[in-house]
């Protein structure tokens, strides 16, 4: 198995760096896990949370390097939990339902450039869609159910 923990520290610190305005609405330092342990893969990812126990909201990354295959992935995934453990909002799945269509991926091949510069990116558009459609749930003021997006397999 191999140790990405020098990369999941760099993305670490990238993601404390562009999400710190989070702060500002009393989200708390990230609890981080380098050993999230993925069966499809049977590696470890790497998971952050951002949270806000007063208002029972929590803002989770996870992101998954490989398929276990040998081949980079890149994948990152964003969401939005209560603190009821069942509500979530998947950021990608609630662009798709307010029918943001320009929606990118959010995995890393969605940009050009460096690992640096396309981790810049992505971040940077992350943030953008939090600022711009997201800041009622994440001060708490609002929830959306979104519609869970099966892909075509239901």
């Amino acid at each position: 198995m191999n140790d990405y923990r020098e990369l999941y520290i760099y993305i670490e610190s990238y993601i404390k760096n562009k999400l710190s305005f989070l702060h500002d609405f009393g989200y708390d330092l990230p609890t981080i896990n380098y050993e999230d342990y993925n069966r499809y893969s049977q590696i470890n990812d790497m998971e952050m949370e951002f949270g806000n126990k007063q208002i029972c909201r929590y803002f989770r990354i996870h992101y998954t390097r490989e398929n276990g295959k040998g081949e980079i992935t890149d994948i990152f995934r964003f969401t939005i939990h209560k603190g009821d453990g069942r509500s979530l909002i998947n950021v990608s799945d609630y662009m798709l339902f307010i029918q943001k269509q320009e929606i990118k991926y959010l995995w890393l091949n969605s940009f050009e450039g460096t690992f640096e510069e396309k981790l810049d990116q992505l971040l940077d558009y992350v943030v953008n869609i939090l600022q711009t459609y997201l800041m009622p749930v994440l001060k708490g003021e609002e929830w959306v159910d979104v519609p869970t997006n099966w892909y075509g397999a239901k």
